[in-house]
C-alpha cells in the first residue's frame, strides 16, 4: 500500500470515489438538504481551485495503480473528508491516511491536533484511530456531525504501529509539503504517422475520469473528460521477452531515512526498486546486478554516499534535503541482451520542488558491455537537429526543447551538459531516444521519442549492439 498526495490529475477519480461511498453508506441517513451540500462541497471547481490554492490537501490510498482510500485536510489540520473502499475497511487504510495527515499537520502547519466532523455512523471506526468526541452531536445544514479530535503526535504513534507493506513507497514527510511538484506533472503523447512517438513533458491541465452528478454547471470547458486519455507513458510500453532465455528477473529493494537522527546535518529519504537477475554465469550475474543497482541508485551515490563535485556544487546554499523515489521497467529481455528503464522522482536542496529523472541500462549479458547512446551512433550536430525536429514537429509546444538550439542539443547527447543528459533504451518498436533535464530551481522531467533502425542509418556506429536485439535486426 502506497499513501501519498493526489496530484491534479487524479483528484477527479479521488473525488468520484468519495461521492461514490457517500452515496452508498452515508447518504441513506442524511435528508436532502444534507446530501445537497455535500455534493455541493465536491464540486470539482471548488476542489481544483482549493488543490492548485494549496488550501486543501487531499491524500490516496493506492494499491499498485488502483486508488482504495482518500482523505483531505486544510492547514488548520481540520479532516474534511476520509472514505475507503466496502470492501478495503478494517484493513488499516483509514488509520494511514491519518498518520499522514497528522504528520503534515505537525511539520508542516504546526498543528497539535487534528480536528474531525464525523458522520455519527462513522463515529465509531474514529475512535478506534484514537479520536476523541469534544463536543455533543450537532446538525448544520442538514448535516448530522460529531466534533472529535486527536493529538496528532497520537496519530503519528498509530500510523507507525500499523504493519507495513515492505513494497509500501516513500514515506509522505517528503512530498507531502511538495503539492507544487505534482502541478509538475509529465504526461506522455505517444503519436506519429508510421510509428508510436513517446514524448513526456509537462501537462497540468489534462484530466481523466466520467462526469459525475456532482460535476458543477460552470466547469471550465476546457477540461473535455470524454475525450480524455489517461496515459502511463513509459510504463505502457510492454515489455519484449526472446524466448528460451535461461534466466529470470526479480524485484530488490532499498529503503532508508534518517528522520530519527536528529544529529545529522542532513535530512534523507529513499525509496528505490531495481531488477535482480538470477540465473547467469556467476561472474556475468553479479556484474550485471551490481550495474542495475548503481543506476538506480545514482542520486544516493551521486548526492549522499559518494557526492560527486558536480552534486556537491548543486547543494551549495539549498536545504539539507534529499529524496528519491525509484522504479523501473524491464522493457526488453534477449538470450545476449537486456534493456531497462529507471524512473526518479528526487528531491535536490529543496523538499518543495522535485524532478523526474529518467535513467538506462543496455546491457550485453555475455560480455557486460553497457551501451550508451554515444557508442552506437555518430550523435553530432546533423543527429541533434533530426532529433529536435522530429521532436518538434509531434509538439511545437515544448518549450525547453525549442528553446534548446541544435549546438547545445549535440553537447547533451555527448555527455557535455550539467543541466541535460541522453537516455536511450530498446523497446518492440525499437530504438527509444531521449534527453533527462532539469533546471536551476530543481525543476525536471524526460522526452524521449521511439525510432526504427531504419530512421537511423546514416549515424549508426559499427557496434556489436546492432545485432543483438530482435526489434532492431
Amino acid at each position: 500500500m502506497q499513501i501519498r498526495l493526489i496530484r491534479e490529475t487524479e483528484l477527479w477519480n479521488a473525488m468520484n470515489l468519495c461521492y461514490r461511498i457517500f452515496m452508498q453508506q452515508v447518504a441513506p441517513r442524511y435528508s436532502p438538504e444534507g446530501i445537497k451540500n455535500f455534493e455541493d462541497f465536491l464540486l470539482f471547481e471548488k476542489q481544483l481551485e482549493w488543490h492548485r490554492n494549496q488550501e486543501r490537501f487531499t491524500f490516496g490510498a493506492f494499491e499498485g495503480s488502483i486508488l482504495c482510500g482518500v482523505s483531505q485536510m486544510d492547514t488548520d489540520g481540520h479532516i474534511s473528508l476520509l472514505f475507503v473502499e466496502t470492501h478495503r475497511q478494517k484493513e488499516g487504510m483509514g488509520t494511514a491516511l491519518v498518520y499522514e495527515m497528522a504528520r503534515m499537520a505537525q511539520q508542516r502547519f504546526g498543528c497539535k491536533i487534528l480536528t474531525v466532523n464525523a458522520a455519527p455512523s462513522a463515529a465509531e471506526a474514529y475512535v478506534k484511530m484514537g479520536f476523541v468526541q469534544n463536543a455533543p452531536a450537532q446538525c448544520q445544514g442538514g448535516i448530522d456531525f460529531v466534533p472529535m479530535f486527536i493529538e496528532t503526535y497520537k496519530a503519528i504513534a498509530n500510523g507507525k504501529m500499523r504493519p507495513k507493506d515492505k513494497k509500501e513507497r516513500l514515506v509522505l514527510s517528503i512530498v507531502l509539503a511538495s503539492v507544487t511538484v505534482f502541478l509538475l506533472f509529465f504526461t506522455i503523447l505517444a503519436v506519429g504517422k508510421e510509428k508510436e512517438r513517446v514524448i513526456k513533458y509537462w501537462d497540468q491541465e489534462m484530466l481523466p475520469g466520467d462526469r459525475l452528478p456532482y460535476f458543477g454547471e460552470n466547469m471550465n470547458p476546457f477540461y473535455d473528460f470524454d475525450d480524455a486519455e489517461e496515459s502511463d507513458g513509459i510504463w505502457d510500453i510492454d515489455l519484449y521477452e526472446e524466448k528460451g532465455l535461461s534466466y529470470t528477473i526479480e524485484e530488490d529493494h532499498y529503503q532508508y531515512n534518517n528522520y530519527n537522527e536528529s544529529s545529522t546535518g542532513y535530512y534523507v529519504e529513499f525509496e528505490i526498486d531495481y531488477p535482480k537477475i538470477e540465473g547467469l554465469e556467476k561472474g556475468m550475474q553479479e556484474k550485471a546486478n551490481q550495474i542495475f543497482k548503481e543506476c538506480a541508485m545514482r542520486t544516493v551515490l551521486d548526492y549522499y554516499e559518494k557526492p560527486t563535485e558536480e552534486g556537491k556544487e548543486q547543494m551549495l546554499g539549498k536545504e539539507p534535503f534529499i529524496a528519491s523515489m525509484v522504479k523501473y521497467k524491464v522493457c526488453y529481455m534477449g538470450k545476449e541482451f537486456l534493456s531497462v528503464i529507471f524512473e526518479d522522482q528526487r528531491y535536490i536542496g529543496n523538499m518543495y520542488v522535485g524532478s523526474y529523472d529518467l535513467r538506462s541500462v543496455m546491457l550485453n549479458l555475455e560480455s557486460g558491455e553497457v551501451y550508451t547512446l554515444d557508442k552506437i551512433l555518430n550523435v553530432d550536430k546533423s543527429f541533434a537537429k533530426m532529433w529536435r525536429n522530429e521532436v518538434l514537429s509531434e509538439d511545437s509546444e515544448i518549450d525547453f526543447i525549442a528553446d534548446m538550439d541544435n549546438k547545445m542539443l549535440e553537447k547533451v547527447f555527448q555527455g557535455q551538459e550539467v543541466s541535460a543528459r541522453p537516455v536511450c533504451f530498446v523497446t518492440e518498436d525499437g530504438l527509444e531516444i531521449g534527453i533527462s533535464y532539469s533546471d536551476e530551481e530543481g525543476n525536471g522531467g524526460y522526452v524521449t521519442m521511439d525510432f526504427e533502425k531504419e530512421d537511423l542509418e546514416e549515424y549508426l556506429k559499427d557496434s556489436a549492439f546492432w545485432d543483438m536485439p530482435e526489434t532492431l535486426r
